[in-house]
């Protein structure tokens, strides 16, 4: 809900996420590098497609917000948003119990 109201006020067009099948999820996230595109559900990964659609236009100062919220450290713009993508793969599969190595 928090992503959809920061999308809004970026003005980022969330419908076409929203209602895209799975195959068209997954390959977005294939061809932009991301881990995503193992997620069997649509919903799942329409959410992940839109935080990290979200992370690419958010100002620094938002951007730095929201590795707060995910207790992450400040770097460079690209850095960061390659931090956040980690942390979401990472809360993804420690909800699914999958472990997971955390490297400092």
């Amino acid at each position: 809900r928090r992503l959809r109201h920061l999308a809004e006020d970026c003005g980022l067009e969330i419908e076409g996420l929203e209602e895209a099948s799975l195959l068209l999820l997954r390959f977005e996230c294939a061809i932009r590098s991301l881990p995503f595109a193992v997620l069997l559900d649509r919903q799942e990964l329409s959410t992940c497609l839109l935080a990290v659609a979200l992370w690419d236009v958010l100002p620094h100062s938002e951007l730095r917000r929201e590795l707060r919220h995910w207790g992450l450290a400040n770097g460079t713009h690209k850095g960061e948003t390659s931090q956040l993508v980690d942390a979401l793969w990472t809360s993804l599969a420690e909800a699914r119990r999958v472990p997971v190595r955390r490297f400092a």
